[in-house]
């Protein structure tokens, strides 16, 4: 492989993370380059990334309606009801494709992208010398359960998972793929985690089995072009089970979802990250509790328990700043 790039994404919030898989990056690739696109990173936070050799910032701030942007993304109840998600988070993650596309356009070849809080974590040496074209990370097992589920506005989690991509392959065709991605995202009539699941949408309408198996390669049409498409384990190259065990081993990347204010300095025992992982637990427990009592509780009642909860949150937060941890069990 001639040219190695990695490309991600973030605001100042991201920071912490970001400044850590830069390391990490140089660290396993030195000779590579990352492109980070600048949603919002402070003057101190742009001047300590530019420090950092092939490291590309590019401002992305001017390419964002931070204002009015989420009004493009049609309102249901589903978003925040279902699973949380705001018009405004949506309008953010719409924009990843974009990005993709402009840095498709900077280089020759081959292209790494993960999330701004995604890390990597081990060498990706097999992923660059096997023969694909764009690699996924899909949850296998997940997507063949709700294989049968419809295309459409409802069927919101669909197994693949836009955090970590691999293109392996040369500029031109990987523009054309990304902007058919983006094509469908503008046609997606869904509302939820459009940006993800409209790239699910371009492979189930055109191979719809090369999902339902680790390390599958198959071959999709688009835009008069054959892409070889091949299957990535979540478990391995993706893993988004914070909270559960996992081998520091044989995982690439940790996939931190929304954990993007933490700088976990040793991430298999970092009191950060077990706090998280208590809180999630936590969080999890108490949003099953409020499901199943949410029909008979009056919206005054249910606010009043959240608020209640989160500072329950705080005050247990408070509490353990004056306790010693030990460190000698791993996540």
């Amino acid at each position: 492989m001639n040219e190695i790039n990695f490309i991600t994404i973030g605001d100042k919030d991201f920071f912490p993370l970001i400044h850590f898989s830069i390391k990490q990056v140089l660290k396993f690739y030195p000779t590579s380059k990352l492109f980070i696109y600048d949603w919002g990173f402070t003057l101190y936070q742009k001047k300590k990334i530019s420090t950092f050799p092939n490291t590309i910032l590019i401002d992305w701030t001017d390419k964002l309606d931070k204002e009015n942007g989420y009004k493009t993304i049609r309102y249901t109840n589903d978003m925040e009801n279902r699973v949380g998600i705001s018009r405004k988070r949506e309008y953010f993650l719409n924009q990843k494709p974009f990005c993709m596309l402009d840095c498709a356009k900077r280089i020759k070849e081959n292209l790494i992208f993960f999330d701004g809080d995604a890390i990597l974590i081990n060498p990706i040496d097999e992923i660059l010398e096997d023969n694909y074209d764009i690699g996924l990370t899909v949850n296998v097992e997940f997507a063949a359960k709700h294989k049968h589920n419809s295309i459409g506005p409802r069927s919101w989690i669909k197994g693949i998972n836009s955090g970590i991509i691999f293109f392996k392959l040369n500029s031109k065709p990987m523009q054309i793929f990304i902007q058919e991605w983006i094509n469908e995202i503008k046609t997606y009539k869904g509302v939820i985690m459009i940006e993800q699941n409209s790239l699910f949408n371009i492979i189930v309408k055109r191979n719809r089995e090369i999902l339902y198996k680790e390390y599958n390669i198959g071959i999709i049409k688009l835009a008069n072009l054959e892409y070889r498409i091949k299957i990535f384990p979540t478990r391995l190259y993706n893993y988004l089970q914070i909270g559960v065990r996992y081998n520091d081993k044989k995982v690439k990347f940790l996939h931190l979802v929304s954990m993007r204010r933490h700088y976990p300095k040793n991430l298999s025992k970092s009191l950060i990250i077990r706090d998280y992982i208590r809180e999630m637990k936590i969080r999890m427990a108490f949003n099953h509790f409020l499901r199943a009592f949410s029909l008979i509780l009056l919206p005054k009642i249910k606010k009043k328990i959240i608020v209640s909860f989160n500072k329950f949150l705080i005050y247990r937060k408070k509490k353990k700043k004056k306790r010693n941890y030990s460190f000698s069990k791993k996540i």
